[in-house]
């Protein structure tokens, strides 16, 4: 999705692909992602219209991501440093390739390593909206 599309074409998509987060690009490089809680938190609870709403207004820019050379076990120890569900990829040329959710994780390896993941995920704090950054 692009920075200036509105958030009830994000919503729509969201519910099209049941998916729980949409990537915002600009210029084939992630610069946020929007995410249905998102649009309950930062829209739908100050009854917005989604319609008036750009996803730039709203989106989650505090990024963490990792690279497709990067292992699995890197992607735990990401999400659990910054209690994360998602990460965005990307390619060594920086542009974006994809997401990996946790649950995407789960349900390819069960392990102790996933279960203290979930634990330690669960004990998130607030996030802010900062700069992008790369760990």
């Amino acid at each position: 999705m692009s920075p200036n599309d509105d958030v009830k074409t994000a919503a729509f998509l969201m519910k099209k692909y049941n998916i729980g987060c949409v990537p915002i690009l600009s210029d084939l490089k992630i610069i946020g992602l929007l995410t249905d809680r998102d649009i309950v938190v930062r829209c739908l609870y100050q009854n917005t219209n989604t319609s008036l709403i750009k996803v730039s207004q709203i989106m989650t820019t505090d990024l963490v991501f990792i690279k497709e050379t990067d292992t699995i076990s890197k992607a735990l120890k990401v999400m659990t440093a910054k209690k994360v569900m998602r990460l965005p990829v990307i390619s060594l040329f920086g542009s974006f390739s994809g997401i990996i959710s946790f649950s995407d994780i789960a349900s390819l390896h069960a392990g102790p390593e996933v279960a203290l993941t979930i634990s330690n995920i669960a004990k998130r704090n607030t996030r802010k909206n900062q700069n992008i950054k790369t760990m």
